[in-house]
């Protein structure tokens, strides 16, 4: 997923461009393109908050009691960037129509789900104490 960004700082840069996006969008009488633009924005939020749990693995020495809160913060802003993603997906879709919803619309509320609570689990029960 990290293919789409040249480095860390692009994650601001492409927040940054979806806020903008937001600002515009949120002046249609039309909420769709807010909607949309909303869970761009969580995805990019959940590449930058999984990343921010990846680096720090492999950089920090976590027997350190500092590097201890670092990374349990990061693990704790994947868990609400996980669950900002999966809001943004069903209220841009239920924007859309009620239930029932195309399977690939429960897959993208189950994968990130999925990933986040995988991610949380593997680093808290292995590193985090």
């Amino acid at each position: 997923m990290f293919r789409y960004y040249a480095d860390a700082e692009d994650f601001g840069r492409k927040r940054a461009i979806c806020e903008r996006a937001l600002q515009v969008a949120e002046g249609f009488k039309d909420a769709h393109f807010a909607h949309e633009t909303r869970v761009v924005l969580s995805y990019v939020r959940l590449a930058e908050c999984i990343y921010r749990v990846a680096e720090p693995l492999a950089t920090l020495d976590l027997t350190d009691p500092d590097n201890q809160e670092v990374f349990r913060a990061a693990v704790q802003r994947l868990e609400r960037a996980g669950a900002e993603n999966v809001c943004a997906i069903q209220t841009w879709r239920s924007a859309l129509g009620p239930e029932p919803w195309h399977t690939r619309v429960h897959d993208a509320l189950r994968a990130t789900e999925t990933t986040v609570q995988q991610i949380s689990r593997f680093v808290s029960e292995r590193y985090l104490y």
